[in-house]
């Protein structure tokens, strides 16, 4: 499977092809901001054929983009099959965000390679090489790497069927499949209901695009998540995830978003998922606290049998503070001196 820039370049300039007027959507998007050769080519020939023959559209647009691009490869199948197979056209804003987003941070890759080769390998004797090393480490770890693959083998756990996963998997189908039910969700379902960090993930990433205010689907969860990926420190996941690591949730997306599932299910199943939870935390902080409270009295015990045993008596407790003399106060005798 490409990666995810490749994929999300391919649905904007299908998107184009499909309907021209929606470059008014990605006025920003300059030819250089995609990363295939062939992708830059393309879209700079959209351009030049929409300025001059704005009224063109379709196969005759098509045809106009090889004529003008002249790059192998580029032919009238792709061109079309980019067109129909398109994850959503009406949300090439977002794909023009995304290309945008990953073309500055190849950017910033670049500007910490150049002063990483400036720094040179010696540090500590030269303070203006050692200040551009710091600098290429501060803008690489700020950059983000999308240009990865995606199609990760799917975690172990995943492919278990097991009545929780599934359960759990059914969920996260339906907010995928049917965003619109992740309001009635997002706002009391905790992350921590789920039993593995790929599927606590994708949800996160499910209510991340939806805050953002993009559409939920394939693509922007699958960016989503490499993003957060890679800016998250490798502590916080159970397993450490290299900066330029794939995302091994991607490929759970993709199937996820094939999985038949009933419209509305997310609702259901995230309450009964949250009272499990809910009913295993009290369960575990009821044993601990029973734990503790043993553990309390043996000590107790333990104690008392010293103190017999060498013969040592326990004092009767008494009050911490001992009580006002009678004759302090307002009407002590002292005040009616």
């Amino acid at each position: 499977m490409p990666d995810l820039v490749h994929r999300t370049e391919e649905a904007l300039i299908g998107a184009l092809i499909y309907d021209p007027s929606l470059v008014n959507d990605v006025p920003y998007l300059l030819p250089r901001h995609f990363h295939r050769l062939d992708h830059q080519a393309v879209f700079a020939a959209f351009l030049d054929v929409h300025a001059n023959e704005p009224a063109i559209w379709g196969a005759a647009l098509a045809d106009r983009i090889i004529e003008h691009a002249n790059v192998p490869g580029i032919d009238a199948t792709r061109l079309a099959t980019l067109a129909l197979s398109g994850p959503d056209v009406s949300s090439i804003a977002v794909y023009g965000r995304m290309i945008q987003e990953a073309s500055l941070h190849r950017e910033l890759l670049g500007h910490a390679d150049r002063l990483a080769e400036a720094a040179g390998p010696t540090r500590g004797l030269d303070t203006e090489r050692d200040h551009m090393a710091l600098l290429s480490q501060a803008l690489r770890s700020n950059a983000v790497r999308f240009d990865i693959e995606t199609d990760a083998a799917l975690p172990a756990q995943a492919v278990r069927q097991d009545l929780r996963i599934l359960r759990e998997e059914a969920l996260l189908a339906d907010l995928i499949q049917h965003p619109e039910h992740l309001r009635g969700v997002a706002a009391w379902l905790d992350p921590e209901v789920f039993t593995s960090t790929d599927r606590r993930d994708i949800y996160e990433a499910i209510v991340a695009v939806d805050r953002y205010g993009e559409p939920v689907q394939e693509l922007t969860l699958a960016w989503e998540l490499a993003r957060a990926r890679s800016a998250a420190p490798p502590a916080t996941h159970e397993t450490s995830i290299r900066p330029d690591a794939p995302p091994a949730a991607s490929g759970y997306v993709a199937r996820l978003a094939r999985t038949a599932v009933e419209s509305g299910i997310a609702v259901e199943i995230g309450r009964d998922l949250l009272a499990d939870h809910t009913r295993a935390e009290f369960t575990t902080g009821t044993s601990q606290r029973t734990t503790n409270t043993e553990v309390t009295m043996s000590e107790h015990t333990t104690r008392e049998a010293l103190q017999r045993e060498h013969g040592l008596s326990r004092a009767p407790a008494g009050p911490h503070l001992a009580p006002p003399h009678r004759t302090l106060g307002l009407d002590g005798p002292e005040l009616r001196q």
